[in-house]
């Protein structure tokens, strides 16, 4: 039943179907449950003056940036680099610098660590966690 559900998305997917195709499945095996909702659309960000969290502007880079996009930079480059070419290319400054959960570098950090600049980003959480990028 499982794999039949999920066979059943990966054909959608090589057909390239409409994001209204795909279901969400939940299947409980120990009651007699299967459930099938719609998937949404992600939420676009878009810039704001005053963020209520954050408590200052934000912007959305690109505009309408959603958490299925991503912006991709050819590497290697150290982390001065990557702020660099971010500036020049989005017009925004990088504060805050993380991978997962851990703040690698950042300007609201009580250590912000600016020596890390001249590193690469996996050496930069070396140095942070003490073992190697997954």
């Amino acid at each position: 039943m499982i794999v039949g559900l999920v066979g059943m998305e990966i054909f959608k997917l090589i057909q390239n179907c409409k994001i209204d195709v795909y279901r969400n499945s939940f299947c409980n095996l120990a009651l007699p449950l299967w459930v099938l909702s719609e998937t949404l659309p992600p939420e676009k960000f878009v810039d704001k003056d005053m963020d209520p969290i954050l408590m200052g502007p934000v912007k959305a880079v690109p505009n309408g940036f959603t958490k299925w996009d991503k912006i991709e930079i050819k590497g290697p480059k150290t982390l001065k680099q990557i702020s660099e070419e971010v500036k020049e290319k989005y017009g925004v400054n990088l504060s805050l610098w993380g991978v997962d959960k851990i703040p690698l570098l950042g300007q609201n950090l009580m250590n912000p660590k600016m020596e890390r600049m001249d590193m690469l980003p996996d050496k930069a959480y070396f140095e942070e966690m003490g073992k190697e990028y997954p």
